[in-house]
């Protein structure tokens, strides 16, 4: 039993002194940070300090973000990469498609237009000879 009280009070000392220290310096935090040693709860401080690090953080991210983003507006746009044969070809269809889509719609539009010039002609000189 004397052997458990010797090194139980060894270790409460130890506690004591450690629990001073941390008393001690969180004062001496506390101050450097400009608040009142005394009237400082350590929840609402570490509240405080955790709340400013999160949005300092967070404006870090946004910060990098706003300079990839302005620095994406002045590069000059990347060159099209030219893939593979099998691209290539993919890419001449399609265009070859389109033209052959916009040729079709304007000669729709011609003959539309075309029938009702003719109809209209017709409405204004129904008998030519």
């Amino acid at each position: 039993m004397r052997d458990f009280l010797g090194t139980a009070e060894e270790r409460l000392n130890k506690i004591k002194a450690e629990c001073k220290t941390a008393v001690n310096d969180f004062g001496d935090c506390v101050e450097f940070y400009g608040e009142e040693r005394q009237q400082t709860a350590t929840t609402s401080f570490f509240s405080a300090l955790l709340k400013f690090i999160r949005a300092y953080k967070q404006a870090e991210i946004e910060n990098e973000q706003k300079k990839r983003v302005s620095v994406k507006a002045q590069s000059p746009p990347e060159p099209v990469k030219v893939g593979g044969k099998k691209q290539q070809e993919a890419l001449i269809n399609e265009l070859k498609r389109r033209q052959v889509n916009e040729n079709n719609k304007k000669l729709q539009e011609t003959y539309h237009g075309a029938l009702e010039d003719i109809l209209s002609d017709l409405k204004n000189e129904p008998y030519r000879s």
